[in-house]
């Protein structure tokens, strides 16, 4: 490999050049002391037949029996990881902060709790060590760290903190393969009766970037696609759905922000721009990303000023991103107008959700909602209903409540 390339050119054209010879430039970027840039890039020998030209990545084995929660503030990292652990036919249980997430520990026995390190109220340290204190089988449930900030050092934080290892955001598929392996129960891990692979070669990720969906996100200067469905193994219906949960939340996060600076509340702010940078980082946003990271390692060091001076340009140009992707999300421009009967097969259905929520009758919630599925609904209401299923299954009865009645409203 060559390394240490000095950079003469602009960082995006760079950035271009270096993907196209399938290389990558790295920055590693410290607050008020400069930012380091590394390009590196294969050094090929001999006859071009050398280059391999695709990848495969097998799923060898599933644990469809396996009870998972993960745990993070971030709704769009959670969305991430419930689409890997898919992959290996699990479907996880999730959790938003760290107290909820020791209130289901205690109604379930799970095999792996992935923790978010980072969450605001009780952070992911606190809530491990909170599980650990009920003593018995929760000294032995194995917690997994959950962060974007895996440093050197890291590990040996995590492990002092009742973590028992550690998955680095974005997340990266081998390395959760063998998490899995490592610390699942033998009993739980199946042999699937045919190997599954996850293909990426030049030809299928061209197919897939023909679709209409991707076709009108190539017009966004901002988003390299192809990074982004990286850290999704190429599955592109997880790709657009997290990258829609984010469309969807961009103004509100970033009135959050403005609020916690405000307030001078920079703790706060400190944690929503780290999930903001994260999700940026995941979906193949990577410019924006690093302004996040600065103004992130500012509201660390207590530069209380510099976030005040520089986060509203930051807000404005992710108001752009989010103007640009209303041309990409058509549904969400037209109204979520649906046919007669098919409104009043949903209405139907979200009524009687609604009054499961309220009577805390999770069973039936999802029952209801879970039989919407089925149905040809635009994809923009099968997020809204699988978000609503999810918030109870989370016991989250609050936000399905929110959620359902804002689709009642939207629908009517």
């Amino acid at each position: 490999m060559i390394t240490g390339v000095k950079l003469c050119l602009g960082l995006s054209i760079s950035k271009q050049l270096a993907e196209m010879m399938g290389g990558s430039i790295k920055v590693d970027s410290a607050y008020g002391q400069g930012s380091v840039f590394t390009v590196t890039v294969p050094k090929v020998i001999g006859s071009g037949d050398l280059i391999p030209e695709s990848k495969e990545t097998a799923i060898e084995f599933s644990a469809p029996s396996t009870k998972i929660l993960v745990v993070d503030d971030n709704e769009i990292n959670l969305n991430v990881a419930d689409g890997f652990l898919k992959l290996f036919g699990i479907e996880a249980d999730r959790a938003l902060s760290g107290v909820q997430a020791v209130g289901m520990v205690k109604q379930k026995e799970y095999d792996i709790v992935f923790m978010d390190y980072l969450m605001p109220d009780m952070d992911g340290a606190e809530a491990a060590q909170e599980i650990r204190k009920l003593g018995g089988a929760y000294e032995r449930m194995k917690i997994i760290a959950f962060s974007a900030n895996a440093v050197s050092g890291a590990k040996e934080m995590f492990f002092s903190s009742g973590f028992d290892d550690f998955l680095s955001k974005p997340i990266e598929f081998d390395k959760l393969t063998e998490l899995l392996l490592k610390w699942l129960p033998e009993e739980k891990i199946e042999s699937p009766s045919s190997t599954q692979a996850i293909k990426s070669s030049e030809a299928d990720e061209n197919i897939i970037l023909r679709d209409e969906f991707f076709e009108k996100l190539k017009k966004i200067d901002l988003i390299n696609i192809k990074k982004g469905m990286g850290n999704f193994s190429q599955v592109p219906d997880n790709y657009r759905e997290t990258l829609h949960m984010f469309y969807v939340a961009i103004v509100s996060e970033c009135e959050k922000m403005t609020s916690f600076l405000t307030d001078g509340n920079l703790r706060g702010f400190a944690i929503s721009i780290h999930g903001m940078k994260g999700s940026l980082q995941t979906l193949g946003i990577t410019e924006p990303a690093a302004t996040a990271y600065e103004l992130e390692m500012a509201a660390k060091s207590g530069d209380l000023e510099y976030c005040r001076l520089n986060f509203p340009a930051f807000a404005e140009r992710m108001t752009g991103l989010k103007e640009a992707l209303a041309d990409v999300f058509t549904e969400e421009k037209s109204g979520g107008v649906l046919p007669k009967e098919s409104a009043e097969f949903l209405l139907q259905k979200l009524q009687i959700a609604i009054a499961a929520a309220n009577d805390l009758d999770g069973d039936s919630g999802v029952e209801a909602l879970t039989a919407l599925l089925g149905f040809d609904f635009s994809g923009v209401v099968e997020l809204q209903i699988k978000n609503a299923i999810n918030s109870i299954k989370n016991y989250d009865f609050d936000k399905a409540l929110d959620s359902l009645n804002k689709m009642v409203e939207l629908y009517q």
